[in-house]
């Protein structure tokens, strides 16, 4: 099957070789789960009316092709996502994970912006969003490598201070065998209320 992958996306694979110098090792396709259809099905209304009324954002739906950095190359991700961004450029990616759970798989806060609080706004924007739509919070599962972005665009924030950070959200280390190149961490099902966190450390993470 991977080998069958490889192949499959061969042409996106020789393309991130071409422009970036990456090497894909190994392909994961992330089909949609039942929580992550609930979530995409009340997303374009929900964040329209914060938009409206609260805080202007551009929201979108779409497939993506992330290259995450493992100990032997890179993985190359192929999955649906749902993503909000702020007026300056900040912004939120979260795609399916799994039978019944979400992956973050972007957060990215504008340089100019840094250690405003606004990482941790967002988290709990999206905190909120599950909260509101399914009435809990599903399994939450993340990676941290360290940077987010690729050549020229490429944002470096420590591991370290990546996993700090998600730890005042209750993540906690699943794997982290590869630190520091690669660490990922998980958050289990909760169906108590979300009260917010405001935390002024921001960082980049992907």
């Amino acid at each position: 099957m991977s080998n069958q992958l490889l192949n499959k996306y061969s042409e996106i694979i020789s393309s991130l070789k071409a422009s970036n110098g990456i090497k894909v090792v190994s392909v994961e396709e992330i089909n949609d789960n039942e929580v992550f259809l609930r979530l995409k099905d009340s997303f374009e209304s929900y964040f329209s009316e914060i938009s409206a009324s609260q805080l202007p954002l551009l929201i979108l739906m779409d497939k993506i092709f992330t290259a995450v950095e493992m100990k032997s190359g890179y993985k190359l991700k192929v999955h649906n996502y749902l993503f909000f961004e702020l007026p300056d450029g900040s912004h939120f990616r979260f795609s399916p994970y799994g039978p019944d759970g979400i992956e973050i798989s972007r957060i990215w806060v504008n340089p100019q912006h840094l250690n405003g609080g606004l990482g941790s706004e967002m988290m709990n924007l999206f905190f909120q969003f599950l909260m509101d739509s399914i009435g809990y919070i599903p399994p939450l599962f993340l990676e941290c490598t360290g940077s987010v972005g690729l050549g020229d665009n490429a944002q470096v924030t420590t591991i370290s201070k990546q996993t700090n950070f998600f730890r005042k959200f209750g993540f906690r280390v699943k794997d982290g065998k590869n630190y520091p190149s690669y660490v990922s961490m998980s958050r289990p099902k909760e169906e108590k209320q979300f009260l917010g966190i405001f935390d002024s450390e921001e960082l980049n993470q992907e």
